[in-house]
C-alpha cells in the first residue's frame, strides 16, 4: 500500500462553504478507484487573531485529500476526479510515520479541535540522510514533549507526483485543541505555567532550525475529516 497526498488551492469563484462541502464529498468517489483510508482538509478554521505566521500562509493550499492507495501507477483516474476540485493541485507519494495515532474510528465526522498541516524543505547543504535523523530521530521527542498535541503523522516525500507540486521533503499532520489556536500557552502544553512556556518554544523553535528552511514552509490550518475504510 502506498499513501498519497494532495494539496488543493480553492478556486477564486468557489464559494468556501460549498467548496469544503464538495471536499467531504470526494472520499465516496475515490473509493470507487481503490483509495482506502481518506483524511480530509478544508479551510474552515478562521485564522488567529494576531496571526504570527502571515509569510506561511501566503499562497498556501487550502485544503488536502490523502488516501492510500495499492500503487501510485494506477492514480489517474482518481486525478480526475480531484483536478475539478482545485485551482490547483499537488500531489505526492509520502512514506507516512504515525507518532501519535488519531483516537476513536473514522466515521466521517469533524474531528475535534484543528489540524494544522506544514510542508516544507529541508535546507540547503543539509543532505537528505542527516535531514531524516535529525527530524525523526531527534526532532520527533520535542515536538511531542513541547506542544498538546492529538495527532502527529510525519510524512516524507517518496516523489512528487504532479508536474508543478511545490517541491517539499516534508509534510506534517499535527491536531491541536481548538483553544490552540489563540493561545500559545495551550498550543505548548504549558497553561498556567509560563516558564515552562517559554522553554516548550525555545527548545522547538531550535530544533526546527536545525532542520527545516523556513523560506519554504506553507502552513494550512484545517478542518479535519477521516474516513474508512
Amino acid at each position: 500500500m502506498e499513501k498519497l497526498f494532495y494539496a488543493l488551492w480553492q478556486p477564486a469563484d468557489a464559494a468556501q462553504a460549498a467548496w469544503c462541502e464538495a471536499l467531504r464529498a470526494i472520499p465516496a468517489v475515490l473509493a470507487s478507484h481503490g483509495a482506502a483510508q481518506a483524511r480530509v482538509g478544508v479551510p474552515d478554521v478562521a485564522l488567529p487573531d494576531a496571526d504570527p505566521y502571515p509569510a506561511m500562509r501566503a499562497g498556501a493550499p487550502h485544503g488536502f485529500v490523502s488516501f492510500w492507495v495499492q500503487s501510485a501507477y494506477a492514480r489517474a483516474a482518481i486525478e480526475d476526479c480531484l483536478r475539478p476540485l482545485g485551482a490547483r493541485i499537488a500531489g505526492y507519494s509520502v512514506a507516512e510515520s504515525m507518532i501519535l495515532p488519531a483516537a476513536g474510528a473514522a466515521a466521517g465526522e469533524r474531528e475535534e479541535g484543528f489540524l494544522q498541516v506544514c510542508g516544507f524543505c529541508a535546507p540547503a547543504g543539509l543532505s537528505r540522510a542527516a535531514f531524516l535523523d535529525v527530524w525523526l530521530n531527534h526532532h520527533t521527542a520535542v515536538a511531542v514533549e513541547t506542544q498538546d498535541t492529538r495527532y502527529y503523522a510525519q510524512n516524507v516525500v517518496v516523489r512528487p507526483l504532479t508536474a508543478d507540486a511545490p517541491p517539499w521533503d516534508a509534510i506534517v499532520e499535527e491536531r491541536f485543541p481548538a483553544a490552540a489556536l489563540n493561545d500559545p500557552a495551550v498550543y505548548f502544553d504549558a497553561v498556567g505555567a509560563p516558564e515552562r512556556l517559554a522553554e516548550n518554544q525555545a527548545r522547538m523553535a531550535e530544533s526546527c532550525a536545525r532542520f527545516i528552511d523556513f523560506a519554504t514552509i506553507k502552513l494550512m490550518n484545517c478542518g479535519e475529516y477521516r474516513f474508512a475504510p
